[in-house]
């Protein structure tokens, strides 16, 4: 493949292991009563599920590292 990485998946051209930083947010318009959150998790292959934070509607957004 002309020097470029050949394990792993892909995302649109791009390996997983380039990928650093994962944003996840609220669209406009969506709304969770004030009192509920989204949990987030993330899993790799073959590792187990990992808590990374909450989704509010006070804080409709989350970034977090994944290097």
């Amino acid at each position: 493949m002309g020097g470029e990485e050949e394990t792993g998946e892909r995302i649109g051209g791009e390996a997983y292991n380039q990928v650093r930083e994962l944003c996840i947010f609220l669209f406009n318009g969506l709304t969770i009563p004030s009192e509920k959150a989204f949990v987030v998790y993330i899993q790799s292959p073959g590792s187990p599920f990992i808590f990374c934070s909450i989704i509010t509607v006070e804080r409709p957004y989350v970034v977090f590292p994944l290097a």
